[in-house]
């Protein structure tokens, strides 16, 4: 058994004082089974080193006192080495939550960040209010059908970007886990994604003014064309804020059913400057943590 010495107190019934020195605790040897070091190694029980250790040593620190002469089990090995006895499992986010099947369209069509989504979304709600009656609010029919559109469109935009970078991915350490480029969804996989959503987000634009398609036709045009810009300029900010701020286009001429340029062209042009500045904020970012 291990033996211990208490020692202090003697000195503080000589010297009379307030605040006695508070009584200390030594080992004077290693346990004979487990032959670790115990954590009171301090002159005092109560000094800020032994209040601050951890819980994972404090148990250490206990099983180092054990008198019993068993052997150590595997249990008691990882409570002595600070290894948890369960298994933890990480959950990046609410898509870890759905069926395996489900997880990589889902993030491949990123639906854990809405933050692109709502790009789509104000661009058109702010062409839509500039659009309505002078003194009345906005056609809420038209900003429901373009909020219900935007998040297939955005996921539709997002899949094919992902399958034509999915080479480019796999080198690059922030999207080498992007479902392509990490073989959870095939190409062709893929492409049946895209345009699975391309017709629902189509669909639903349907339900816009009867010549709305065509402007639509031009978003997605652009919206397709913007991963082979990577290739061809080093402005590619500028390209996506012409697909990202389409929409300023597409709702004046949902509540008008004609353009005015004096009035949609600088809203558009301002909110491709919008884009160009955040999209590049975003960048050095990401350029400073790799």
């Amino acid at each position: 058994m291990a033996s211990f010495s208490v020692g202090g107190a003697h000195s503080s019934l000589r010297t009379p004082s307030l605040f006695p020195t508070p009584p200390t605790i030594r080992m004077l040897k290693h346990h004979p089974v487990l032959n670790c070091t115990p954590f009171f190694t301090t002159p005092s029980l109560f000094s800020p080193k032994n209040l601050s250790l951890r819980s994972s040593n404090h148990r250490a620190g206990i099983a180092c006192m054990s008198t019993t002469t068993s052997p150590v089990g595997k249990d008691d090995q990882k409570l002595i080495s600070g290894q948890p006895n369960e298994k933890v499992v990480q959950v990046s986010s609410w898509i870890d939550y759905l069926p395996k099947e489900i997880q990589p369209f889902a993030k491949l069509a990123r639906v854990d960040k809405p933050i692109g989504t709502w790009f789509l979304i104000f661009p058109f709600a702010w062409s839509a209010t500039l659009a309505a009656a002078s003194g009345s609010i906005p056609d809420f029919r038209n900003l429901a059908v373009f909020a219900c559109a935007a998040p297939f469109f955005r996921g539709a935009a997002c899949t094919i970007n992902d399958f034509f970078d999915r080479d480019f991915d796999k080198m690059v350490e922030r999207t080498k886990e992007r479902p392509m480029a990490s073989g959870a969804v095939t190409p062709f996989q893929g492409l049946c994604f895209f345009a699975f959503q391309l017709l629902l987000s189509h669909g639903i634009f349907l339900q816009l003014t009867n010549y709305s398609w065509i402007i639509e036709a031009a978003f997605i045009f652009l919206s397709c064309t913007y991963p082979l810009m990577k290739r061809l300029t080093y402005w590619v900010q500028a390209y996506l804020g012409l697909t990202i701020n389409w929409g300023a286009v597409l709702g004046w001429y949902a509540v008008k059913g004609s353009l005015q340029p004096s009035i949609v062209l600088p809203l558009f042009l301002s909110g491709c400057f919008w884009t160009i500045l955040y999209d590049t904020f975003m960048l050095i970012r990401i350029k400073k943590m790799t």
